[in-house]
């Protein structure tokens, strides 16, 4: 009898775990992503490349206790704003913005989209954004609460 290990076609345990994800999160990820970058070619591609991502951990995405499609759109998230940077931008001097087409975010001003995205994107902390654009913590929050504001009410 041949061993499960020698046969070319067995699938490991993290290719089962990620076709299973695949299977279960793929559409409802592509849509997320795609809500994001507001282009279906640019979703799919980056999708492909979270996938790549996540094949190296993929049957932790599925143990007992963990959000599967939480820790997907977080890995989502990581991957959009570090793509949406230039190889060789400085944070504080270049605007983040994945999905420059988003309409809540082009209803903001310059500041509370470097902010917002900063914060929800690319998961600053009010405290070292504060210090990165020499500004008080209380005008970022501030400045956070009035594009929340923005976002939620359209204008």
């Amino acid at each position: 009898m041949k061993s499960f290990t020698n046969n070319p076609h067995a699938l490991t345990k993290n290719e089962s775990a990620l076709r299973t994800i695949f299977n279960r999160y793929g559409a409802a990820l592509l849509g997320y992503i795609a809500g994001v970058v507001n282009d279906r070619i640019k979703a799919e591609n980056y999708l492909i490349e979270i996938f790549k991502h996540i094949s190296r951990f993929a049957d932790e995405l599925i143990l007992p206790g963990v959000n599967t499609w939480l820790r997907l759109q977080q890995v989502a998230k990581n991957f959009l704003y570090k793509s949406a940077q230039p190889a060789n931008s400085v944070a504080d001097s270049k605007l983040v913005s994945p999905g420059q087409k988003n309409k809540c975010l082009n209803l903001l001003t310059t500041e509370q989209q470097h902010i917002f995205c900063n914060i929800y994107y690319g998961h600053k902390s009010v405290q070292a954004l504060a210090q990165e654009m020499q500004k008080d913590e209380d005008d970022i929050r501030r400045c956070l609460r009035e594009a929340l504001s923005v976002i939620r009410n359209g204008q």
